[in-house]
C-alpha cells in the first residue's frame, strides 16, 4: 500500500531543488515594473551554476531527456522489488489525480490518500497509526514533504510570467531581506517533517506482523535532501541550512536506531525539471537557454523526477540493505566537483 499524504500548509511551496539559476531570468523586479530579457538569462545562468555558454551536442541531450521519458512511460518498471510492501509517501501533490493514476498503471496496489499537515506530530502520528490499523505493519516510509521558500503574494492581474518572476525574485531575496518568521517556518517544514517521520515510522516499523509476512522488525526511511545542503551556490540560506540538517538527520538517526533493523537514507537532487521548478524552466524555454540547462554537471542536462524516483526506491527496497546513514547525490555529477568553465582553464 502506497499511502501519499499532501500537507496543507498555508504558503505553499514552488521551488524545492537548487532553482538559483532562476536569477538567469531576473534582470530588474519591482512593484511597478518587470524586465526580463534573453541576454540576462543567458548571462545569468552562469553565475548561479547550472548553465554556461560550454559547447553541448544539443542532439544527443534531446535524445537522451526523450529516451528517459519513452522508459518512464513503460508500464510496470519496478514490479516485484516492493511486492507485498506497505509505506507511506508523502509530498505536495493533487492527490485525486495521484491516485487515479496509481489505479490506472497499478491495479493491483491498494493506494490510500492522507490530507495533512507533514509537519504535525499529530497527523504523522495519526496517519502512521491508520497504516497499521489497516495493514498490520510499515516497511518503508519516503518523507517528500518540503518547501523551497514562503510563496509570495499575487496581484490578481498578475499573468503567468509575472507570477514566475515575482517567485523567483522572493527565492532569490538576499539574507537582510529575509523574515526570521519565514526562515522559521522552512526549517520547521524540511526539518521538522523529516524529524517526525523518522520519530514515529521507527516505532511502527519495530512491529512484526506474521500474517502479514513480517516476522522480522526494521524498514527503511528516506528523506530529500539536496545538494543545495552539501555544497554552496546550489540554494538559498534557509533552504541549504535545512538540508544540512536533513543530512545530519540521516547520518545520526541511522546510529540512534541502531540493532531495531531501520535503515534510514536521504537522496539529494540537483536540478530536476518537476511542477516546483516549472516557472524555472519556462522563463529559460523563454529566454533561448533551456538547452543549456543543467550543462556543468558531467552530463550536461537537467534530471527527471523518475531518476530521483528510482534512487528512492532502490534506497526504500531491500536491494539496498546494506546501506544506511548514507546521502546519495542524485544530480548528473555536479557535487563531484567544481563547476567550471574549459575554457577558462
Amino acid at each position: 500500500m502506497f499511502t501519499p499524504a499532501i500537507r496543507t500548509l498555508r504558503p505553499p511551496n514552488l521551488l524545492r531543488r537548487n532553482a538559483t539559476s532562476a536569477y538567469s531570468a531576473i534582470r530588474q523586479i519591482s512593484s511597478s515594473s518587470i524586465r526580463c530579457s534573453a541576454q540576462d538569462t543567458s548571462s545569468k545562468a552562469q553565475v548561479y551554476g547550472f548553465s554556461r555558454s560550454a559547447s553541448i551536442d544539443k542532439s544527443i541531450r534531446a535524445k537522451t531527456l526523450q529516451n528517459l521519458k519513452n522508459r518512464d512511460d513503460n508500464k510496470g518498471n519496478g514490479k516485484g522489488r516492493m511486492e507485498g510492501a506497505v509505506g507511506v509517501i508523502t509530498g505536495e501533490t493533487p492527490l485525486e489525480e495521484l491516485k487515479t493514476w496509481l489505479q490506472l498503471n497499478h491495479p493491483n496496489t491498494k493506494v490510500t490518500t492522507f490530507s495533512g499537515d507533514c509537519s504535525s506530530p499529530q497527523t504523522v502520528q495519526s496517519l502512521i497509526n491508520q497504516v497499521v490499523q489497516e495493514e498490520g505493519k510499515l516497511d518503508f516510509f519516503i518523507a517528500n514533504a518540503g518547501v523551497h521558500h514562503i510563496k509570495p503574494s499575487f496581484p490578481a492581474s498578475a499573468d503567468t510570467k509575472t507570477k514566475c518572476l515575482m517567485e523567483l525574485k522572493s527565492f532569490l531575496r538576499p539574507v537582510e531581506e529575509v523574515g526570521g518568521g519565514k526562515f522559521e517556518e522552512l526549517v520547521r517544514v524540511n526539518v521538522m517533517s523529516a524529524f517526525l517521520a523518522i520519530k514515529y515510522a521507527s516505532q511502527a516499523m519495530s512491529l512484526t506482523s506474521t500474517d502479514r509476512g513480517k516476522d522480522t522488525r526494521g524498514g527503511s526511511i528516506v528523506l530529500t535532501s539536496s545538494i543545495a545542503g552539501l555544497k554552496a551556490k546550489a540554494g538559498t540560506l534557509g533552504y541549504s541550512a535545512s538540508k544540512a540538517a536533513i543530512n545530519s538527520l540521516t547520518q545520526t538517526a541511522a546510529y540512534d536506531l541502531m540493532g531495531k533493523g531501520v535503515r534510514v537514507n536521504a537522496v539529494a537532487p540537483g536540478l530536476i525539471e518537476t511542477d516546483m521548478t516549472k516557472p524555472l524552466f519556462l522563463l529559460a524555454k523563454a529566454g533561448g537557454s533551456y538547452e543549456t540547462m543543467g550543462s556543468l554537471n558531467p552530463l550536461q542536462r537537467e534530471g527527471l523526477p523518475s531518476e530521483v524516483a528510482h534512487a528512492a526506491l532502490f534506497l526504500a527496497s531491500n536491494d539496498s540493505s546494506y546501506i544506511n546513514g548514507q546521502v546519495s547525490p542524485v544530480d548528473g555529477g555536479l557535487s563531484a566537483g567544481l563547476p567550471y568553465n574549459r575554457s577558462d582553464i
